[in-house]
């Protein structure tokens, strides 16, 4: 019996929104969605919509991963729990700092309020800060079976044994660790209910029963704390401790009526900006240019060989084909900055094994110049490379498609038409 994969970059242009699922002939599937988001909201509403007319998604996702937290990632992703439940929710694990970082390099891009508006950016944040709250706000409690982060570890697991995703249900002893560097909800009894499940990023996961591998990696981002001599994490400038620095955040979430993401509409005309940049700066230091190079990503193997092309599924929307090797693996990145120093990380995680079944390799960060140093493409070797990307005169940007030549082939999910990579074996 063939085990047939559609995995297709969705065509959102500057964004990402990357959907697949594996199936046979006599089975449901196992399916699985890598953001969700757009610079243009008023475009990936209606291609969610439109994804829920045709049927190309079950109406019970196994897995959502969400890469990191910038709009053109995220802003999706209400729609999409409007029509499906969803068995977990897959979070880059980052401690309070990296959280914070986060959320002031997202106000440093004013083209995330021109083009989302206020209320998109402020959105995207508290599904940061408060993802908890977030899901029963908008009444997606039920929609989420589980909420699972996944933290850096060692390099991942080798061996024949891949065990499938874990029951949603979460872990007491889990939920208590993310709330140490979580504020998750300032809500109790929301904090209670929630099914909340903390893994490390050396942990493989099986497809449900079918053979392929999905593997995470979650790049340990800065360190804006600083250790005393009984071993306490202290902020670098302020010298709070974890704990004090989240009580503080969650006072102000809930002063400014942003642990209510229902009426947080009214929080706009608040200068949250402020309070919540007047607390970074107050506790870590405010140097005008905020990186957070926080991303996971997500690497997508099948364990059969012999792959070659399927028409299994159907298509509605424009795809271009980027074919398919004898490999087949696929490795999802997010915005992650790639150079020398990150390449060499990725590779010695993933394991030689998994390396060497790489076919295909999303462009990070839209094909942006900071995300892609010089050389990097010939690092990859001749493979497949995707950009989500608007293609136009600014992005893929010029240099990285000059270091993009002769490496392989390229192909670019616009707007208009996205890029599908669908193989059976």
């Amino acid at each position: 019996m063939l085990t047939h994969v559609c995995q297709r970059f969705q065509p959102v242009g500057h964004g990402t929104f990357f959907t697949g699922i594996v199936s046979d002939d006599s089975s449901k599937g196992f399916s699985w969605v890598y953001d969700c988001g757009s610079r243009r909201p008023s475009h990936v509403v209606p291609l969610v919509g439109r994804l829920n007319t045709w049927g190309d998604l079950p109406q019970e996702l196994d897995v959502l991963v969400i890469s990191h937290f910038d709009v053109d990632h995220v802003n999706g992703i209400r729609e999409l729990l409007k029509s499906r439940r969803v068995k977990r929710m897959v979070l880059p694990f980052m401690d309070i700092g990296q959280q914070l970082e986060n959320v002031m390099e997202l106000l440093d891009d004013e083209e995330n309020t021109e083009e989302n508006g206020s209320e998109g950016l402020l959105d995207a944040v508290l599904l940061q800060l408060v993802p908890v709250r977030w899901l029963a706000a908008n009444g997606f409690e039920d929609n989420v079976g589980e909420l699972m982060f996944v933290q850096s570890g060692g390099p991942a697991e080798e061996g024949e044994n891949i065990e499938p995703f874990p029951d949603s249900g979460g872990n007491e002893s889990d939920r208590v660790a993310v709330s140490e560097e979580y504020v998750l909800s300032t809500r109790g009894a929301e904090i209670e209910r929630a099914s909340v499940r903390l893994v490390e990023d050396s942990a493989r996961r099986r497809a449900g029963t079918f053979p392929v591998e999905l593997t995470f990696f979650n790049s340990m981002g800065s360190d804006l704390f600083e250790t005393d001599d009984s071993g306490q994490r202290l902020s670098r400038l302020s010298q709070k401790t974890v704990k004090e620095l989240r009580d503080q955040l969650a006072t102000i979430l809930s002063d400014l009526g942003m642990d209510q993401p229902e009426q947080a509409v009214g929080s706009a005309s608040v200068d949250w900006r402020g309070k919540l940049r007047e607390f970074y700066d107050g506790h870590f230091g405010g140097d005008g240019h905020h990186r957070n190079n926080i991303s996971l990503c997500l690497m997508i193997r099948p364990l059969g060989k012999e792959l070659r092309q399927c028409k299994f599924f159907k298509e509605h929307e424009p795809m271009s084909s980027a074919g398919v090797s004898s490999h087949g693996g696929l490795l999802l990145l997010g915005d992650l900055g790639i150079d020398q120093n990150r390449f060499a990380e990725l590779k010695a995680h993933f394991g030689h094994k998994r390396w060497s079944s790489l076919s295909a390799i999303q462009v990070p960060h839209h094909g942006s110049q900071h995300s892609w140093a010089t050389g990097t493409a010939k690092m990859f070797g001749d493979l497949t490379f995707v950009h989500c990307a608007p293609g136009d005169k600014k992005l893929p940007h010029p240099s990285v498609e000059r270091d993009l030549q002769g490496n392989g082939t390229v192909h670019i999910a616009t707007y208009k038409v996205g890029v599908e990579l669908d193989y059976h074996f």
